[in-house]
């Protein structure tokens, strides 16, 4: 296997849902609305404490402004309560959108968007407080619907890819870009949803007709084979394979039974191995919504999933205690991000689906909420999601907030 044996769950074959209402997939309309907390949970953190986790916890939210105040970015560090501090105002009419740290914390990438076109990529160093504009026309000939961008996970190329749209319903290009030098690369290969593979040596592209790495060096290609087996899982149930994970390193897998049940299984990319991550009972109005987030040592596993009505929930466990099984109730919490030691992971947590969340921050082993963050006025944190179709999932990405912790 090219990567670690980690685990994501996969949606079923029935209609997919996403973690926000941009998504398109439908809930059958005899589900019963999934019922969540009308309050949020309180902590109780204590001041003399040191933060919990370890290490630095950096957010960035844009602010949406719809009343004609411009819109803009601010970055803070809830943990001690900092004092949210704005990078960036936007003229009027422009939005800013597409936020993502670099892996080491050290840049916050966002861009701007207006009249239906990315025009303008922003690089802010944390560390020197400087921001530099890079024009995406003169990087890439054309202006652009951004679609899915992230920066490559060796912190040190200054890489990132980006999927460029000439608009909402037309097929997307792909390009590298090293974002230091302004220099961009097209990616001569199928308009499909991507992942870095770990190192940022290679790329998948997982389609529905084909599952693709592109090795970068030499921008070499490679079609993945399927696992040739079939898997029984009861009466009528067979194993379908919806697509290939870099951060699993192997194909995953889906099964729903004629009652509604549904199971799911890893497949290593080698058919070497196999593990069942998650199964529900008959039912099981649920389906996977984010990509699973393994914690640093590798010993637990956060879930999040969309429920009917918009609602959310999340399950954590560990990876001794395989296959998960399905949160009896929603509690409205998506799971963001782990602590480097391991210790603490952070949760979107919120009444409904839109509009603004708080942090929630919990201890790993007894699942406790330690402390919330909610920051002040006039600064909130907006999570609205985009959804991109990944073989047979519908995942959501989040265009207006992104979070990293530095060791």
């Amino acid at each position: 296997m090219r990567a670690p044996l980690l685990l994501l769950l996969i949606g079923s074959l029935l209609g997919l849902s996403a973690c926000s209402p941009v998504s398109t997939a439908q809930v059958p309309a005899t589900t019963e609305p999934a019922q969540i907390a009308t309050t949020l949970p309180e902590a109780t953190p204590s001041p003399t404490l040191p933060p919990p986790g370890g290490g630095e916890y950096w957010v960035a939210s844009a602010l949406r402004a719809t009343d004609g105040s411009p819109s803009l970015v601010f970055i803070t560090r809830p943990l001690i309560d900092a004092v949210p501090e704005i990078i960036f105002e936007a003229d009027p009419g422009v939005f800013l959108r597409s936020l993502r740290w670099s892996p080491d914390g050290q840049y916050l990438l966002f861009t701007d968007y207006g009249e239906n076109f990315t025009h303008t990529f922003y690089l802010y160093d944390r560390i020197s407080r400087q921001l530099q504009t890079f024009d995406l026309q003169a990087m890439i000939g054309t202006p652009g619907w951004i679609r899915q961008i992230a920066w490559s996970p060796d912190p040190q190329s200054g890489q990132l890819a980006f999927s460029l749209c000439a608009s909402l319903m037309q097929e997307c290009a792909h390009w590298l870009v090293n974002i230091f030098q302004g220099q961009a690369t097209p990616l001569n290969i199928q308009d499909a949803p991507w992942f870095w593979e770990p190192g940022g040596k290679s790329m998948i592209f997982v389609g529905w007709n084909e599952i693709t790495r592109l090795e970068l060096a030499g921008m070499t290609t490679e079609k993945l084979t399927s696992p040739t087996q079939s898997v029984l899982f009861g009466e009528g149930a067979m194993l379908r394979v919806a697509g290939f994970f870099p951060n699993l390193g192997g194909f995953l897998t889906t099964q729903v039974s004629m009652d509604g049940a549904q199971s799911y299984l890893l497949i290593s990319e080698d058919a070497s191995q196999e593990s069942l991550l998650f199964q529900t009972e008959q039912g099981w109005a649920g389906e996977l919504c984010t990509q699973p987030l393994l914690s640093p040592d590798g010993k637990q596993i956060g879930l999040n999933f969309s429920l009917p009505e918009y609602t959310n929930a999340s399950v954590i466990g560990g990876m001794d205690q395989l296959p998960l099984e399905a949160p009896t109730t929603p509690n409205g919490n998506l799971v963001l991000l782990w602590s480097p030691d391991s210790s603490v992971y952070v949760t979107r947590i919120a009444v409904t689906e839109t509009g603004p969340f708080s942090l929630g921050f919990y201890d790993a082993q007894t699942g406790s909420l330690l402390r919330t963050y909610q920051p002040p006025a006039p600064f909130d944190l907006d999570m609205v999601a985009d959804s991109s179709s990944v073989g047979m999932l519908q995942l959501s990405s989040y265009s207006y907030f992104d979070s990293v912790w530095i060791p």
